[in-house]
């Protein structure tokens, strides 16, 4: 079963009691007529045909006044939306110019949701410029490791390279030394 909240429950019961008072006041108008015409026919001096006429009388403005309130409102709603029909122009600038306070504000949030699509434009191209900047950056810093790594295995083989001059001169120095020794003995 549907959940109603209170206003509209309390408006459903409302209208369901107004449809029962019609049904019930309507009901009630054709039986006093029915029992006028019975009686009465063409006599209308006697104290009971104005007492009944009097009667129709009532119901017909207890109908009305449980009738007419929406009538009225209903009126007033298709009024207010022919009016801003009428009063609509082509253009958007001069429809949002042409509306009461309300649409004012409506105008105004409109304003304001264009301005903050804007900004969200403006935000993403930003987002976008910086991603680009940040890909750039990290590119930049792969080369510097790179580059680092071919500066640390130079400067290896260079050390690695020297060391063994270095190390083929002391051996050709030792073998030499050696060989003198041998060749004095």
């Amino acid at each position: 079963m549907i959940k109603l909240s209170a206003g509209v429950s309390k408006d459903i019961n409302r209208m369901k009691q107004d449809a029962r008072n019609i049904y019930g006041l309507k009901h009630r108008i054709s039986f006093l007529e029915k029992e006028y015409k019975r009686r009465c026919g063409t006599k209308y001096t006697s104290r009971e045909c104005t007492q009944l006429i009097e009667q129709i009388e009532r119901t017909k403005k207890k109908l009305e006044s449980i009738t007419k309130p929406k009538q009225q409102k209903e009126s007033k709603s298709k009024h207010k939306k022919h009016k801003s029909k009428k009063h609509k122009p082509n253009s958007d600038e001069n429809q949002d110019q042409s509306i009461s306070y309300n649409g004012r504000k409506v105008r105004s949030r409109r304003e304001l949701i264009k301005g903050l699509e804007e900004k969200i434009l403006l935000l993403k191209e930003e987002i976008a410029m910086l991603t680009l900047e940040l890909r750039d950056l990290e590119m930049k810093l792969i080369k510097a490791e790179k580059m680092k790594k071919r500066i640390c295995r130079d400067y290896i083989m260079e050390t690695i390279k020297e060391e063994s001059v270095e190390s083929e001169e002391l051996l050709d120095f030792i073998i030499n030394e050696a060989s003198l020794k041998v060749e004095d003995e």
